[in-house]
């Protein structure tokens, strides 16, 4: 009978009872919708971190971060440092890639 739009006989409702009502009705679509995000979210953080970065040109970044479950100061510290460079860090690899590469070699001469 409610989803006819008519109150059930016995059921006297106030303006706030029926004001409450509505505001219930209007927050259970987005948290539906909250929720079924969170179940679809992707596997890596950084690949959450890359659709916040696309999405941030038409939303605010702490929504965005609260809606996928990471921490602003996370995902300001991946941006930063993922656009910068980084040396030092290029030479190390390419040393442990130099060092995995020569292990068969290495493990072939001591046996």
């Amino acid at each position: 009978m409610e989803r006819q739009g008519k109150t059930p006989p016995g059921l006297p409702l106030t303006p706030e009872q029926t004001e409450l009502r509505e505001m219930r009705k209007r927050i259970q679509r987005p948290e539906m919708e909250n929720e079924i995000l969170k179940k679809a979210t992707v596997d890596s953080t950084f690949q959450q971190f890359t659709i916040i970065d696309s999405l941030r040109v038409q939303s605010p970044v702490v929504p965005l971060c609260r809606l996928f479950g990471v921490h602003r100061s996370s995902y300001r510290y991946t941006r930063k440092n993922s656009s910068e460079p980084n040396a030092d860090r290029a030479i190390k690899r390419s040393l442990v890639s130099e060092v995995w590469n020569a292990m068969p070699v290495l493990l072939a001469h001591e046996v």
